[in-house]
């Protein structure tokens, strides 16, 4: 027998302005924020994240199936991983 598990954020938030709360959702988890999304999004909203998250934030583009070896690649640099 096969099981899969996904573990997702504690809170998900979407809607009209959400972007305009990021950056201070990001603050109440430790930040700064380290954004990974793939091509399509980066170009669709980069512009945007970047704007609402501040030059502290870090971002990576990341392409494929997320399997745990691709994803231990995309880690956000030393000194910039927030508390948890």
């Amino acid at each position: 027998m096969t099981f899969r598990a996904f573990g997702g954020p504690h809170l998900y938030v979407q809607g009209p302005g959400a972007l305009s709360q990021l950056a201070d959702r990001v603050a109440a988890l430790g930040g700064p924020a380290f954004v990974v999304a793939d091509a399509v999004v980066a170009d669709l909203l980069g512009d945007r994240l970047r704007a609402a998250l501040g030059p502290d934030a870090t971002f990576a583009t990341f392409g494929g199936n997320a399997r745990p070896a691709r994803s231990t690649a995309l880690r956000p640099p030393p000194g910039r991983r927030g508390r948890r």
